[in-house]
């Protein structure tokens, strides 16, 4: 299907090797987390993770996927200046109002997750900018490596202080801490990073330039982002939070293979998609060459956790996650829906198509709070698992022939 030879296929496997290790390390301490940690906890750190990867989205003004896109290097390096400021000030904003809140006594409890809110979305911020610039000029090796770091320095962490005070705290400082790793060994790698700050006059032209990134795909990312979230929110508020717990390890484990495989297909799927465009103006046979790739890869994993996915959970880790277990059995449909469209849907970037896609991501968002509205009124946490894995299948299946639309280079923006 892809020629051995073909930098297209290296590059996936560049980065494949880096997140295969990267998850391998993460589904490898959840066996041990589950029995360090209880539900409760997870329940709790998955709620703070939706609500920190949320307000993430914010972080750069998704000006970060103009990056991929610029014409000319000192055009990218100037939006990548833009996005760092960005950044800098989101988190100078969270700062700000946790600080006014805690001195009108507001928030009380949790008012001290507020301040390591601000420096994780300010972090979040800088290594998505970092991120993409690094795919753009093709360092598939240091992204490989630094995922790797970041992985590990979660897990040391986490599996330290799960032995010496296990709680809730110690899930989220872990996760701050491998992205605070990542971003500084970003730095100490990339000696070019320090050119970005030449094209600093070019940032206002920039921020015109690419003014559709704030003004459509902040929201369809918001709406996109809430979506993949608003169920850990959803099942803690209306369900508890030992459901919310039960639905994060499920989130966590059916999620890495579309983090793994998916994330490497993509790094390399849109460097080589936005070459096809620029010199054909359409990419339709890179497309179907990786969407049944995708298929063929997750079928089999798909089918296994479909007929015994309880059995497993049980198993790996510990008869307490049962329940998680059938979760997963309910929701693996939905999950092979967005492994194979996760790539692909890149395309919607690249027509520049950003309005469409707000609109379908509103359509996720009504499907989700739709599907665990009911599954309340019905007190069935299922019965909403079963409406929300039904209406991602039917949406993804969309998102995937509109993708395909813009690959044969139909519909795509035209300035």
């Amino acid at each position: 299907m892809f020629s051995l030879k073909s930098s297209f296929l290296k590059n996936v496997l560049t980065l494949f090797t880096g997140s295969i290790l990267s998850q391998v390390i993460t589904l490898a301490i959840s066996p041990i987390l589950t029995r360090q940690y209880s539900p409760n906890d997870f329940g709790e750190y998955a709620f703070y993770l939706s609500i920190i990867t949320i307000l993430s989205v914010v972080a750069t003004g998704r000006y970060e996927l103009a990056i991929m896109i610029a014409d000319g290097n000192e055009k990218a390096d100037a939006t990548t200046y833009l996005c760092l400021i960005i950044s800098l000030l989101a988190g100078g904003f969270v700062l700000i109002t946790a600080i006014i809140l805690k001195s009108f006594g507001f928030f009380i409890k949790y008012n001290h997750l507020l301040f390591y809110a601000a420096f994780h979305i300010m972090l979040i911020g800088f290594y998505n900018t970092f991120y993409h610039r690094l795919n753009r000029y093709g360092r598939f090796n240091m992204i490989s490596m630094v995922v790797i770091v970041q992985s590990s320095v979660v897990a040391i962490y986490q599996i330290a202080f799960g032995f010496i005070n296990p709680g809730s705290i110690h899930l989220i400082v872990g996760n701050i801490l491998g992205i605070f790793t990542s971003v500084l060994t970003i730095l100490f790698l990339d000696r070019g990073i320090g050119n970005i700050f030449k094209y600093r006059v070019m940032i206002l032209e920039m921020s015109r330039r690419y003014i559709n990134f704030p003004k459509f795909d902040l929201w369809a990312g918001l709406f996109n982002i809430g979506f993949q979230q608003l169920p850990v929110i959803l099942i803690t508020t209306l369900f508890g939070t030992t459901n919310g717990g039960y639905f994060s390890l499920t989130q966590r484990v059916l999620q890495a293979p579309v983090s793994l495989i998916g994330g490497s297909i993509l790094g390399a799927f849109r460097q080589k998609a936005v070459e096809d465009f620029r010199n054909y103006g359409q990419c339709s046979r890179l497309f179907l060459k990786v969407m049944y790739f995708m298929f063929f890869v997750a079928i089999l994993p798909t089918l296994l956790v479909l007929f015994y996915g309880k059995s497993i959970f049980e198993y790996l880790f510990g008869s307490q996650w049962g329940t998680a277990g059938l979760f997963s059995q309910i929701m693996i449909l939905a999950f092979l829906a967005r492994f194979v469209a996760s790539p692909l849907t890149y395309l919607f970037y690249i027509a520049e198509r950003q309005d469409w896609n707000l609109i379908g991501q509103v359509l996720f968002i009504i499907v989700t709070f739709l599907g665990f509205f009911i599954g309340y009124k019905f007190d069935s946490v299922v019965l909403g698992l079963v409406i929300y894995t039904a209406g991602n299948c039917v949406l993804y299946t969309l998102y995937l022939y509109i993708s395909y639309l813009f690959s044969k280079g139909l519909y795509v923006y035209k300035r």
